[in-house]
């Protein structure tokens, strides 16, 4: 636990899955509000954002333009980091279970992202080690947009 720029480590994302996203013609934007500097676990962090733009790659449809907007905003003493795309999305009855340890939503065009059901499952313990909340809303054109929300310190 140590004090880190939220804004380094998401450029540090964005250069690392950037050229990933492009090479499958998805388009990643970016929109970082200034945040104070936060205190956590940089490292565990780092790899709960990359998992959600992993599903957004995972998840994407075909038959649209596939976009992911990665937002960070500072509420008072809360920071909220939120991806959004227009995948697949989550229904919204199962929108609270995708967090449990091997639970995946099965359907149409799923099963070839593979996984076990535990990338969201890891991202909820990172952040609830954070003290923060993570939760899945409505995306874009019927996709997801999951929401971090983190207090500054701990």
């Amino acid at each position: 636990i140590a004090p880190f720029d939220l804004e380094e480590l998401l450029l540090e994302l964005i250069d690392e899955w950037g050229p990933r996203l492009e090479q499958v013609d998805i388009q990643l934007t970016a929109d970082l509000d200034p945040v104070d500097t936060m205190t956590g676990d940089a490292r565990a962090l780092r790899d709960a954002v990359a998992c959600l733009l992993d599903n957004a790659l995972k998840y994407r449809r075909e038959d649209v333009d596939a976009v992911v907007e990665l937002v960070t905003r500072q509420e008072g003493r809360h920071v909220e980091i939120r991806v959004t795309d227009n995948g697949m999305g989550v229904p919204a009855k199962d929108r609270a279970r995708i967090f449990e340890r091997f639970v995946r939503i099965e359907g149409d065009n799923r099963g070839r992202a593979g996984g076990h059901g535990l990338g969201l499952a890891q991202v909820a313990e990172i952040v609830a080690a954070h003290q923060g909340t993570v939760t899945c809303e409505d995306g874009l054109d019927g996709g997801s947009s999951f929401v971090i929300r983190l207090p500054l310190t701990q």
